[in-house]
């Protein structure tokens, strides 16, 4: 089976366009700037800062995560999306006790 190619929409413009520069010049304070965290300032919560504080801002709509199925169907989940789905299987697993 040959997979189909994902090609970006020539409006979305890349994240990280000059890999070799960012590497050059990065530091972990920088990187921590970029951080939202919890508000005691010594937490940091992975959850959050991959998904959650994307939705009030205009990310909310964008692209988190595409899933290529075998099938090669594309299927977008925005970051609301994944972040209503996200709660409702944590919603699950607290009535499960877990």
């Amino acid at each position: 089976m040959v997979l189909q190619t994902i090609h970006k929409s020539s409006a979305v413009r890349p994240t990280l366009t000059d890999y070799d520069s960012l590497y050059r010049s990065f530091t972990w304070d920088a990187m921590r700037a970029e951080l939202s965290g919890l508000p005691d300032g010594k937490s940091l919560n992975l959850a959050h800062e991959a998904v959650d504080r994307h939705l009030g801002s205009q990310r909310a709509n964008r692209t988190a995560i595409r899933w290529l199925d075998i099938s090669g169907k594309i299927t977008d989940i925005s970051y609301s999306q994944l972040a209503e789905q996200s709660s409702r299987f944590a919603n699950v697993l607290c009535e499960l006790g877990v």
